[in-house]
């Protein structure tokens, strides 16, 4: 994996010179939809039910799951998690670099393309879990690092942050979710919940809405086709003005 890894870490500094470091990464093709929150908040059950939806309204869907939806993404992940003695700003860096895959071979050519991405997680995730959970990283730090993910990765252009009590996700959980070394999974999953609530407070996450994750799935499926439905006829409407400018 280091001489994989080290090839595509060349890939992505020439990548960022010569793409990234000019514009950052935005398009006004597609829609781009992530749905975060911690382990046990119900958004795979819901992606799926939101994927069936829009496809039923015709809709061209591409779904991802991030951070390791590509193989070197994968592998890079798993290196990740068992390399105990890495920095959380180094771990956070590792994780941008499997994102930065996913865009590029998933993401970016499906919103070229006009699709509907769905991801579950996006950069975000990365925040919340490598970065802030500690308590070491600042309100500034944070803010610094999603300026600079922004040349590598796309802002979603809508962000569902489902939230619930710690406890009743665990218990939700299908296995033990992840946790490091010397955390239990209720006290590891708190920090990283607290994470997604301090930077929805900071107004860090662009184009978000909260999801009450707590209420019956149905009900939650009901309030996120609200939003969606909205999202995807304002999606719609850009593109008939699209069509109109370039008639």
């Amino acid at each position: 994996i280091e001489r994989r890894f080290g090839r595509f870490c060349k890939s992505i500094f020439v990548r960022f010179l010569v793409e990234g470091g000019r514009s950052k990464m935005q398009t006004n093709e597609g829609l781009y939809i992530c749905l975060e929150g911690i382990d046990g908040a119900g958004k795979t059950s819901q992606i799926s039910k939101i994927h069936e939806y829009l496809e039923e309204q015709g809709n061209k869907i591409v779904r991802v799951r991030e951070p390791y939806d590509t193989p070197i993404a994968a592998d890079l992940f798993k290196y990740v998690l068992n390399a105990h003695t890495l920095e959380d700003y180094t771990k956070a860096m590792l994780m941008l670099a499997c994102r930065y895959d996913i865009q590029y071979k998933k993401i970016k050519p499906a919103l070229e393309e006009g699709c509907i991405v769905l991801s579950d997680r996006s950069f975000i995730s990365m925040l919340a879990y490598q970065l802030m959970y500690t308590g070491k990283s600042d309100h500034q730090q944070i803010r610094r690092f999603i300026e600079l993910s922004t040349y590598v990765v796309r802002r979603p252009d809508r962000v569902l942050m489902f939230d619930l009590p710690t406890s009743v996700a665990l218990e939700r959980c299908d296995s033990p979710p992840f946790s490091p070394v010397g955390w239990t999974n209720a006290e590891y999953l708190e920090q990283v919940r607290k994470s997604y609530l301090r930077m929805m407070h900071w107004g860090m996450i662009e184009n978000a809405v909260p999801v009450d994750a707590l209420k019956d799935p149905g009900q939650v499926f009901l309030d996120l086709k609200k939003i969606i439905d909205a999202d995807v006829e304002a999606y719609r409407l850009r593109i008939l003005e699209r069509a109109k400018k370039g008639a």
